[in-house]
């Protein structure tokens, strides 16, 4: 398998608990050093997950609860059994949405079972509300969550950010109504399944047993990724080396197709703005590290600089951080409805009056990048001999940038969008 394949297969952050999968060229702290992410760390109930530079580490007993993936803003790591799709096209009925703690023969006909509610993110569920049409979709409160590792001493399922982003997004298409709602339905205590359940849902296996059969047959011990075992899950796309953010385009497809049913657009809180000053010098490092590829290094006839795609887009903060000159800020959207990629800067090209080459730059110069650092050490040695060494730290006074002519700089206007 060659690197960048084996970069973009899914792998298990451990054999004893296969269920969690993990893969590298999609999760933003293995992509860049300089990523502070730690989604998934945090949204773990009981401390199983470590996020370092090169990936999520496994260094505790996870009880497959899913709210990792729920989490990560890009569906680099993945629980098993949050894609189930409803199974009867033409029921009426409300879709039940109910825990795998639950003993099968307990939930209703129908049911869509999931390791915990606490993993539908509010992508998933309005998934959900769009292939469910018509059909209300409710989520189970068993009453169980208080004593339940995987709701971390919640006394309800952990689904009320999910739920209320959802119910936000479907305001915004005048779709209230067609949120999914939560729904108390006790069961005795004793039904409770402690083990933590496989992803089939329908059978537990304890750790001592797990153990038991890893050492005794290890080859039928876990489910596989490859072979026999359930498929796994489709791994996460990547357009030229760039992350397509899974968890945002499902949100946004299952919102585009609610509108159009609607005949409605797309609400622009959906989409962010970048917002760029013109203290932009154009080192693109902004775009260099984007890991989704909302922001691509352009040269066209209008000059050089940056396009943004706000679809792709998940605020995570890396451009404003590398930006040397902090010119770049996002936002959100300012009532500008989306039209796709957009022009974010351009820098026209200018001649080198000292070299004759072409060059871009950020600010006005007549001098291109090389010529201009000639200029600069001349300068300070010069001045260095007029004045002792050291005077060119600013004793002198202040210096003018080299290569820059007041009043030379019709040409040379940034244009911005």
């Amino acid at each position: 398998m060659s690197e960048s394949a084996e970069q973009s297969a899914w792998h298990r952050l451990s054999d004893a608990q296969p269920w969690l999968l993990w893969q590298e060229n999609a999760c933003l702290p293995a992509r860049s050093p300089l990523s502070d992410c730690h989604a998934c760390s945090q949204a773990c109930p009981v401390d199983a997950l470590t996020a370092t530079p090169k990936g999520p580490q496994l260094t505790g007993d996870c009880v497959a609860c899913g709210r990792c993936t729920a989490a990560c803003p890009t569906g680099a790591i993945n629980g098993a059994g949050l894609d189930s799709h409803p199974g009867d096209d033409q029921a009426t009925a409300p879709l039940a949405v109910d825990c795998w703690r639950v003993p099968p023969e307990q939930s209703p006909e129908g049911a869509l079972r999931v390791p915990c509610l606490g993993g539908l993110g509010s992508d998933r569920l309005l998934r959900l509300v769009q292939e469910c049409g018509e059909r209300p979709v409710e989520l189970l409160d068993r009453g169980w969550c208080a004593d339940c590792p995987a709701a971390a001493d919640c006394r309800r399922p952990p689904v009320d950010q999910a739920l209320t982003e959802c119910r936000e997004a479907l305001a915004s298409l005048g779709l209230t109504g067609r949120s999914p709602s939560l729904r108390k339905a006790p069961l005795p205590a004793h039904l409770y399944r402690r083990e933590t359940p496989t992803p089939g849902g329908e059978t537990r296996v304890s750790r001592r047993g797990l153990f038991r059969r890893l050492a005794g047959h290890a080859a039928g011990a876990a489910e596989q990724i490859q072979g026999t075992g359930p498929a796994a899950p489709a791994a996460v796309p990547m357009v030229s080396g760039r992350v397509q953010p899974a968890p945002r385009l499902r949100r946004v497809e299952a919102l585009a197709a609610l509108a159009v049913a609607q005949d409605q657009s797309l609400p622009n809180t959906l989409f962010p703005q970048a917002k760029i000053s013109d203290a932009c010098c154009n080192h693109r490092i902004c775009a260099a590290l984007c890991p989704t590829g909302a922001l691509q290094p352009v040269e066209d006839e209008d000059g050089s600089g940056l396009d943004y795609d706000p679809l792709f887009c998940i605020r995570c903060g890396l451009c404003q951080q590398v930006c040397p000159e902090k010119a770049i800020t996002i936002t959100e959207r300012d009532g500008h409805p989306y039209v796709g990629r957009v022009p974010a800067t351009r820098h026209h090209r200018q001649r080198c009056q000292r070299c004759h080459t072409t060059f871009t730059a950020g600010k006005e110069h007549t001098l291109c990048p090389g010529c201009r650092k000639d200029a600069a050490l001349a300068q300070d040695s010069g001045r260095d001999l007029l004045f002792g060494a050291g005077s060119s730290s600013g004793a002198a006074g202040p210096a003018q940038d080299p290569g820059t002519q007041p009043g030379d700089h019709d040409d040379q206007e940034d244009t911005r969008r």
